[in-house]
């Protein structure tokens, strides 16, 4: 008997390092800083619970959707929108790409990415 196919997951790039908040008391907020240039980007409520649930190979959309109790469908949009925006910054590899990026645009370890936001519909964390 066949077993069911899985779709492909997101991965973590090799050059991130990450530390969420909770596991060091540091509140609901998730550090992300590409190594070695040490771009470091903040994400918070909803984008924190996005980045770690594709991180962990989960399903984005359903996950979120039960979490902020809303349709998929009507969130959809912005759950891909964030994730296609996590891929282009390399914070995230999509499913099927190689995370092979190119570096002529990295900034330097002095620069820092502004804080993501959460979408309208962002979930309760408290």
């Amino acid at each position: 008997m066949d077993q069911p196919e899985h779709p492909p997951t997101y991965r973590v790039p090799d050059d991130i390092a990450w530390v969420d908040g909770p596991d060091v008391g540091l509140g609901e907020e998730l550090y992300l800083t590409v190594v070695p240039e040490g771009r470091t980007v903040l994400l918070k409520d909803t984008a924190r619970l996005i980045w770690l649930i594709a991180a962990e190979g989960g399903e984005v959309l359903t996950e979120i959707a039960t979490l902020v109790g809303r349709p998929a469908a009507e969130i959809e949009p912005d759950v891909q929108a964030f994730l296609a925006d996590l891929t282009a910054r390399g914070l995230l590899v999509a499913p099927g790409d190689s995370g092979v990026r190119p570096r002529s645009d990295a900034p330097t370890s002095s620069e820092t990415t502004p804080n993501r936001s959460s979408p309208s519909w962002n979930a309760s964390t408290g």
